[in-house]
């Protein structure tokens, strides 16, 4: 299983409150944690077993896990969001992902990971494809801005201010 994260991720003024109290080892963890996210070293944590890895994709951060089926032949538009990131996981072969620039042939089990405001989209090369998609941060429809629609349905330009 490959992971790619693709382009940066822009600092946008965290601000922590309203943290639950954490005593002892689970404080040093939570501490740990927070640091190494500011830091942008913590995508993702991995947890050895005896019996094999647990992969934290999102630790206690509002998140929302999706399937996305492609269909024969079909594609999304080309769009970011403002306020999220996503994380794929391909569970199917036949899929092509354009981040960026940058065009994917992926195999099932390749992971990306598509900053807030980075252009995306993921096409059927022929056969049903799935993509499982975790979503960090607000997740709504809003805050799809489509660039190009195969289906005629409204593009929004990126504005050009930053976020506040």
């Amino acid at each position: 299983m490959r992971h790619r994260e693709v382009g940066t991720r822009e600092d946008r003024g965290v601000v922590l409150s309203g943290l639950p109290a954490f005593s002892g080892a689970a404080a040093k963890s939570a501490i740990l944690y927070v640091i190494l996210f500011l830091q942008k070293e913590v995508v993702p944590m991995l947890l050895k077993k005896p019996w094999g890895v647990i992969k934290a994709i999102t630790l206690n951060q509002p998140c929302t896990v999706k399937l996305i089926t492609v269909e024969p032949g079909q594609e999304t538009s080309l769009h970011y969001h403002k306020l999220r990131d996503d994380v794929w996981v391909i569970l199917d072969d036949g899929l092509e992902v354009t981040i960026g620039d940058d065009v994917y042939y992926p195999r099932e089990g390749d992971e990306f990971t598509v900053p807030a405001e980075q252009k995306h989209k993921i096409r059927s090369l022929g056969k049903r494809g799935r993509v499982l998609e975790i979503d960090i941060g607000f997740t709504s429809e809003d805050d799809t801005f489509r660039l190009s629609d195969p289906y005629g349905r409204e593009t929004k330009e990126k504005e050009e201010f930053p976020l506040e």
